[in-house]
């Protein structure tokens, strides 16, 4: 029986690599960089390793190479992975739990009825619990940025927030927003609404 069991499987570490204080030495550039909100690629990680390498170990004879098997396995021993940038942070903020249950409870105490909802004329045109079609909407904002920032970078495993800086301070506030609310019954009420946000430079240039 006991030669039926199957081995128990050891867990394979990640080895130091061959040159460790080259590892150790990018690493730390690589987060001072991300720290900077800057993006960071695979060809960054080329130019700044064989830099490296020639100020650490200028008299080895040894010809330094950065192929695709020692950039995944020094990804790897340090927890580095590409990443999409998000510049928002994925963990809800405490703040809207407060903000949350005030309006669960608006609901609960507009959705009981009232005088008046008796009538079999009114209850033809109730069709969503209590609450007149025309009372029911549903409002959205589409945020329209004015510069994308770029897609990927390297980052630690385990961010929550990928963020990026911009190349000039303030275009990620500079946006127009597009507000629509739709109404239950398909009436239009409200009009599209956009939003511009910032400051112009040239306040003498026109607006449209």
């Amino acid at each position: 029986m006991l030669l039926l069991m199957k081995p128990l499987q050891k867990r394979h570490r990640p080895s130091r690599g061959r040159w460790p204080k080259l590892e150790k030495v990018l690493v730390q550039a690589f987060a001072e960089r991300r720290k900077e909100g800057k993006t960071v690629r695979k060809k960054w990680f080329e130019r700044t390793a064989k830099a490296l390498f020639l100020q650490l170990y200028a008299t080895s004879p040894t010809l330094f190479v950065v192929s695709n098997g020692w950039f995944n396995r020094f990804l790897a021993r340090n927890e580095i992975s590409i990443r999409n940038v998000t510049n928002k942070d994925l963990q809800t903020p405490t703040d809207y739990c407060t903000m949350i249950v005030s309006f669960l409870c608006f609901n609960r105490r507009n959705s009981q009825l009232r005088n008046g909802m008796e009538d079999t004329a009114l209850q033809s045109i109730i069709a969503v619990s209590c609450y007149l079609l025309s009372n029911i909407l549903n409002m959205d904002q589409t945020p329209l940025p004015w510069e994308y920032l770029e897609g990927k970078t390297y980052e630690f495993k385990g961010s929550k927030t990928v963020w990026v800086r911009a190349r000039r301070s303030g275009w990620d506030k500079r946006q127009a927003t597009i507000q629509l609310t739709i109404f239950a019954d398909g009436i239009d009420r409200v009009i599209p609404l956009i939003i511009f946000r910032g400051t112009a430079d040239n306040t003498s240039a026109p607006r449209r």
